[in-house]
């Protein structure tokens, strides 16, 4: 599916980057801010923006000492055979059980906003059966679609995000830390999940990147992209519902567009425009998730492709998606796995970085 003959620029993989970190939390995640932070929603998304450029950060450094390898081959050349094997199958299982959650959201709003007399079991296996033949041919015909998408896509979201300024009320955002720092902080902690992304593809990707000493640029640039969305989004939602109305409802975001009205024009509704392009931005996170999950796999076990494995993990993703009965199983389950990648994130990678370190001082001294 890759190969080193396919060379990635850094701009390609700064597209790769941000789409991979629109997912439904676009939609749910100000509902969780709200209830935790309250009138100060909107300062965890932006701290929680130099968490996840820390954990690029150690995570780009680590690959930087195996340039010509994967994060699967680097594990096992750090911990020994089995351990690394391991380790690798708790990355896999742990980008599975993340892209459950996210189509499960996903599969929620589109049910409620657009599809809501089609079953949610139909909506998941057509975006997954859709997402396994555009990852067939592996990610150059992704990027391809990227690029094409990505101007547009940004463009028209950005435009229509930017309206809602017209409906925000200026009382919804006082007082200012009423009730000190330690809820922005334990907000910060809830973010995890929304900006995950480039800190585990990098170890996939760095081996086919080009030029390499731009890649830290560029993904914060990425980094900076999807703050400034998440910030602006959260800001206006929280001018126009006010944060107790965020907090008691499920999918705030186009709840709060659904009231934005444009004086004198036939537009109204937002949120219908902003669900439409939503869709294909979600999408194209959706088969980046699948191809990164299936090439790993590809790689865990020395395939020379990985086409095959798309479809034996499509029934493993679909059964993941239904575990969670209720809402309040999925909300629980999500607590946990934002837990668990801050855990890769700021735990791991880092120990992982010490040991390649001390390997490669090792190898210098003899």
């Amino acid at each position: 599916m890759m190969n080193h003959n396919t060379m990635i620029s850094p701009s390609q993989f700064f597209i790769i980057a941000v789409n991979c970190m629109f997912g439904s939390s676009l939609l749910t995640l100000p509902s969780d801010l709200a209830r935790i932070a309250k009138e100060d929603m909107w300062m965890p998304m932006l701290l929680g923006s130099i968490l996840i450029f820390l954990a690029f950060w150690v995570a780009l450094q680590l690959s930087a000492y195996f340039p010509n390898v994967t994060v699967m081959d680097y594990h096992v050349l750090l911990l020994g055979r089995i351990p690394g094997f391991i380790l690798n199958g708790l990355m896999i299982i742990l980008m599975m059980v993340i892209i459950a959650l996210y189509l499960r959201t996903f599969t929620i709003a589109v049910k409620v906003y657009l599809l809501d007399l089609t079953p949610p079991q139909v909506i998941d296996i057509f975006l997954l059966g859709l997402g396994m033949y555009a990852v067939q041919y592996g990610l150059a015909p992704l990027l391809r679609l990227q690029q094409f998408l990505f101007v547009q896509e940004y463009g028209i979201f950005l435009t229509i995000v930017l309206l809602g300024v017209l409906s925000i009320e200026a009382k919804y955002y006082q007082p200012i830390l009423a009730e000190g720092i330690t809820p922005v902080l334990q907000g910060t902690i809830s973010t995890w999940l929304t900006y995950t992304g480039p800190e585990m593809f990098i170890g996939f990707l760095y081996p086919f990147i080009t030029p390499k000493k731009t890649i830290l640029k560029w993904g914060m640039y990425g980094i900076g992209m999807a703050t400034f969305i998440y910030v602006i989004m959260t800001l206006i939602v929280q001018g126009i519902l006010g944060s107790n109305e965020t907090a008691n409802t499920i999918i705030p975001t186009m709840m709060a567009y659904r009231f934005i009205e444009i004086p004198d024009t036939f537009i109204e509704r937002l949120d219908g425009y902003l669900m439409t392009i939503w869709v294909v931005i979600a999408f194209t996170s959706l088969i980046n998730w699948i191809y990164f999950i299936s090439f790993g796999i590809g790689q865990m076990f020395k395939l020379e492709s990985s086409r095959c494995i798309v479809v034996l993990l499509l029934p493993f993703i679909y059964y993941l998606v239904y575990i969670p009965p209720n809402a309040y199983a999925i909300q629980v389950i999500t607590q946990w796995v934002n837990y668990a990648g801050i855990f890769w994130g700021l735990g791991v990678t880092p120990l992982l970085l010490v040991l390649a370190w001390l390997k490669s001082k090792r190898k210098m001294s003899c």
